[in-house]
């Protein structure tokens, strides 16, 4: 089975959906499954976002190419972009082991998810990074829509969120916004319903991280509950699972 789809990415967080779209696309007519599908889109976002937003990039600087293959049980994603010259081959020091050391937790998940990283800066000033990754079995299930849901009921200096979808590089700000206006608002003690997540990205750490902290500061806390196995284990792997409290 040999299966492959190209896209441009311009350096936009939210043109980032592009990709995602062609990733499940891909991930569709290959019936990938759930588990390897979310580190793949995790994988995804992590490098793209990198780019657009450490690339130093000048506004006449070409879209991103992006290359996704599946050949047998082999995934690739090929990313070639005039950036800055960056290296993401190179293996981080590994997850802080508290909340306050967000930086790097991106590049380290893409590490733990993948199998292999290879980088090259050709002659003509481009980055070339070639990402494989191993999948066992093709019977996944159906593909989740991408974006982000939010069902929200309030009480007393409470509030409860179940949210469907995914965290990523693309909503993390507007979900910041949400949770940060809620404690605005007066109601500092959240619990959030994971029930529906497919996956977040370091992006959506970020904003769950600014979001206890604000209600921590108000007095309350935030909680998280309904967290399925394979978002456990992308807490497990940023070194965060312990950072949050659970309903």
């Amino acid at each position: 089975m040999l299966t492959s789809v190209s896209v441009r990415v311009s350096h936009r967080l939210e043109k980032v959906r592009v990709a995602q779209a062609a990733m499940d696309d891909l991930a569709r007519t290959s019936r990938l499954p759930a588990r390897a599908r979310g580190q793949l889109q995790v994988v995804l976002d992590e490098l793209l976002s990198n780019v657009i937003r450490h690339g130093g990039l000048g506004q006449g600087s070409e879209p991103i190419h992006v290359a996704l293959t599946i050949d047998g049980r082999t995934v690739t994603i090929a990313l070639s972009d005039d950036a800055s010259p960056f290296d993401p081959s190179v293996t981080p020091a590994g997850p802080a082991d508290h909340r306050d050391e967000l930086g790097g937790r991106g590049l380290d998940l893409v590490h733990r998810l993948v199998d292999r990283i290879d980088y090259r800066r050709t002659t003509n000033g481009q980055n070339e990074v070639l990402v494989t990754k191993h999948v066992d079995g093709f019977e996944g299930d159906d593909v989740v829509g991408h974006g982000l849901t939010i069902e929200e009921h309030r009480g007393e200096g409470n509030a409860t969120l179940t949210l469907h979808g995914r965290i990523d590089s693309g909503n993390a700000a507007e979900l910041t916004d949400h949770l940060t206006g809620l404690v605005r608002s007066g109601f500092a003690n959240l619990t959030i319903d994971f029930q529906g997540i497919e996956y977040l990205t370091s992006a959506g750490f970020r904003a769950l991280l600014v979001a206890t902290d604000a209600a921590e500061a108000a007095g309350g806390d935030l909680r998280l509950k309904s967290l399925s196995p394979d978002v456990r284990e992308l807490f497990a792997l940023t070194g965060l699972e312990g950072a949050f409290m659970m309903a």
